[in-house]
């Protein structure tokens, strides 16, 4: 029977991107070492295996290294520093009662963000974006998003514009949601779809990413 040492395991847990994949694939006997596929003895103790998944569990993709919510607080900071090099916003904005809409806006951006996150705490899953989830969350505003926490920050982003009277940071505001849904969204989908599977699948065909 072939031996697998630990620094090998190391190697071969990390071909598999979903810790569930990997439990599947891999389990640990009674006597403490662990046996593969097709007869293959792992030759490795349980609590090295456990670490190892608890690695796999908890690594970040480089990109979320700045989370989510940052993405928009330098998005919107770059545009109030054009907006005071080259001021477009007064002119723009004045025959029009920006502060009122921008405080609808930004109450409305708080609430739906507020719900997604509180929907979150109440299920017990992680809030950080890029980790990976415990429970998948259909309910609350999630059934009619997919990403009610980015809909809300973009909400309060522009109400946060108007009420500010500042034009730069809503030019610049697409450039922050493409890279949400370029980069960001996709690889956070694409650790759900490891995760669970079918269940994910039916979800995503059912509910929009965005509204």
């Amino acid at each position: 029977m072939k031996t697998i040492s630990p620094p090998a395991i190391s190697v071969l847990l990390g071909r598999y991107p979903a810790p569930l994949k990997v439990l599947t694939m891999l389990e640990v006997d009674r006597t403490g070492g662990g046996r593969g596929p097709e007869g293959v003895s792992l030759g490795i103790e349980p609590a090295f295996l456990q670490e190892q998944t608890s690695r796999m569990t908890t690594r970040t993709h480089p990109l979320f290294h700045v989370p989510v919510p940052w993405v928009f607080v330098l998005g919107y900071l770059l545009g109030a520093l054009l907006e005071r090099i080259a001021p477009i916003g007064s002119e723009w904005t004045r025959p029009v009662r920006t502060d009122v809409v921008g405080a609808v806006l930004f109450i409305a951006g708080v609430v739906v963000a507020g719900w997604g996150w509180f929907t979150f705490h109440r299920a017990g899953t992680t809030r950080v974006p890029g980790k990976v989830s415990s429970t998948m969350v259909t309910w609350g505003p999630y059934r009619f998003s997919r990403n009610p926490m980015y809909v809300g920050l973009s909400l309060a982003y522009l109400g946060e514009a108007g009420l500010l009277h500042q034009l730069w940071p809503a030019l610049l505001l697409p450039l922050t949601l493409a890279y949400l849904q370029w980069f960001i969204i996709p690889l956070e989908e694409s650790k759900l779809r490891d995760t669970f599977g079918p269940a994910f699948d039916s979800y995503r065909a059912t509910v929009r990413r965005w509204i």
